[in-house]
């Protein structure tokens, strides 16, 4: 019937890999259980069945978005800690469309609130996150990883435009983002950023 996943949740990306596979993220929510988790459900290139498998480190978070590289799939989450007031942690997660981990890594910003939500793979496979940070309020932070997750370099982007919604990348090797200011309750402006490759 087209309906995936168990319990009340909601898909937060969808990669093709190079063998075709195509891969959902559903972060399913069970407000009783005080419980998130994310699972990943698999439709192959010739078949009609899904492949159902979880990631479970033992902590709790939400995959926010997700990349192929080849046939192995790259993905930024989030804390997900019921109640935590730690809102700076997140990961980089690199996987093969089986559920295989090669690599879960944790990466804790120095700023009261910092969430990566978008991310691009570059040429050459480093994979260059986008988010917000509170602690410089307006202003957009980058966060790039190696293929391997490795943390490359942070840079923010000093603009009064709040969080950005998408993230692409330009034929010149720079970042296109979009986003919207709200400036009053029904009061939407949408907005174009071009960077170059620095």
């Amino acid at each position: 019937d087209g309906i995936i996943g168990t319990n009340s949740g909601v898909s937060t990306s969808i990669v093709v890999t190079e063998a075709g596979d195509v891969v959902v993220t559903v972060v399913n929510t069970d407000y009783v259980l005080e419980y998130i988790q994310s699972q990943f459900f698999k439709l192959p290139l010739n078949g009609d069945e899904l492949e159902h498998f979880t990631i479970e480190p033992e902590f709790q978070y939400v995959v926010m978005d997700s990349k192929s590289i080849g046939n192995e799939i790259v993905s930024v989450a989030l804390d997900a800690t019921y109640g935590s007031q730690v809102h700076n942690i997140n990961y980089f997660i690199k996987y093969l469309s089986d559920g295989t981990v090669t690599a879960f890594i944790q990466e804790q910003f120095g700023y009261d609130y910092a969430q990566l939500t978008n991310c691009v793979v570059t040429s050459d496979n480093n994979v260059v996150a986008m988010g917000v940070a509170s602690s410089t309020e307006g202003h957009i932070v980058f966060h790039c990883f190696s293929a391997t997750g490795d943390s490359l370099w942070t840079h923010f982007l000093s603009t009064s435009f709040g969080r950005g919604r998408d993230l692409k990348i330009a034929k010149d090797n720079g970042f296109a983002i979009t986003g919207h200011i709200q400036e009053g309750i029904y009061d939407f402006k949408p907005y174009l950023i071009k960077t170059n490759s620095e």
